[in-house]
């Protein structure tokens, strides 16, 4: 040992023996230490993670339409301009899902009346059934139908008389559904036994009673109604509050009815013009006269006017006004629809 530091000694002596010992000096290790193994590895994770956030950045850029392509469409002369097609069209017309804009639908009343027990009424649109009425004979109503009557009793207590129709049927007339009554005027001073009265029914009998009548006569159109024993006019209430009530009222301002007769504006009516209202009021106020005509010939108590049955009906209340085709399997009704079409 002795000797194995005084050669140490003597070798530290000479000039670069320091370097030369600290390399061959057996206890120091070939390689690097081990933290600085670890401080490599935390270096190289972060490093790792750096490089991830990178890609994903880059991948996102590549995903990004390139704005030389949008250039390009947008100069190319030949490519249709669909902005420009779009802002062409009207703001009201209906689209589909896919953006095209929708045909218009068609829309198909059918009448089917073959049957005299019971009466169909199938509205369409587009093929598909949007509406649907039954009437069988026994559901078909009274109400609207207009009479030749013959008093036969006044009852003052009640204030009513009872009115023979014919066919055995007895209809019930208050003094309140008198024309031309005077307030406080009794049932007794206004009709007697025996007297023929025009009466109409308001509503149908109900058991044993018998249907209610008033003798103020109401024709309804497809636009208007007419009520013949007063001269008061007015707008339904159905008809919506502000412009389209005023322009309604505006309409009816300008129709002149016959004297002693007023009119109502139905909701059909709504946003229809003058010319359409002034011949629905033609068509009454002919009707009007022909029962008049009727109801002055001398006869028994009986019917002087049917009201509409379902077919007519449908045609003047259901049908909108923007139907294609009317289609019916009975040639009476399609005569009277076409009267009627003929006439509005």
């Amino acid at each position: 040992r002795r000797q194995r530091q005084m050669c140490i000694r003597d070798r530290a002596e000479a000039p670069g023996a320091v370097e030369a010992v600290e390399t061959s000096e057996p206890d120091e290790p070939k390689g690097p230490a081990r933290g600085g193994r670890r401080k490599k590895k935390a270096r190289t994770k972060a490093e790792a993670k750096q490089d991830e956030g990178q890609k994903k950045k880059t991948s996102r850029s590549r995903r990004r339409p390139r704005p030389e392509a949008q250039d390009v469409r947008a100069d190319d002369a030949s490519a249709p301009d669909e902005t420009a097609d779009r802002e062409a069209e009207p703001e009201d017309v209906a689209r589909t899902s896919d953006g095209t804009a929708a045909q218009p639908v068609e829309k198909v009343l059918l009448v089917n009346a073959l049957d005299p027990e019971e009466v169909r009424i199938v509205l369409l649109e587009g093929g598909q059934v949007e509406e649907l009425y039954v009437e069988g004979i026994a559901e078909r109503t009274a109400a609207g139908n207009v009479y030749r009557g013959r008093v036969q009793n006044v009852e003052q207590a009640i204030g009513a008389a009872f009115v023979e129709l014919g066919k055995s049927q007895t209809g019930f007339l208050h003094v309140s559904d008198l024309p031309d009554r005077e307030p406080g005027a009794s049932i007794t001073e206004l009709v007697e036994p025996g007297q023929e009265l025009v009466v109409q029914i308001t509503r149908d009998r109900i058991g044993k009673k018998g249907p209610a009548l008033s003798g103020r006569i109401s024709l309804a159109g497809r636009y208007l109604v007419l009520m013949a024993n007063t001269d008061r006019s007015g707008v339904s209430r159905r008809i919506g509050r502000g412009r389209q009530r005023d322009q309604a009222r505006k309409l009816l301002a300008k129709l002149e009815p016959p004297e002693g007769m007023g009119l109502i504006v139905r909701t059909a009516g709504e946003g229809g013009g003058l010319e359409e209202l002034q011949r629905d009021l033609d068509h009454l106020v002919a009707e009007w006269e022909s029962l008049q005509t009727r109801a002055a010939r001398p006869g028994t108590p009986g019917l002087l006017r049917a009201e509409s049955d379902l077919a007519e009906r449908s045609v003047r209340d259901i049908m909108p006004s923007d139907v294609a085709r009317i289609v019916t399997d009975r040639e009476e009704v399609a005569s009277r629809i076409r009267a009627l079409l003929e006439a509005w």
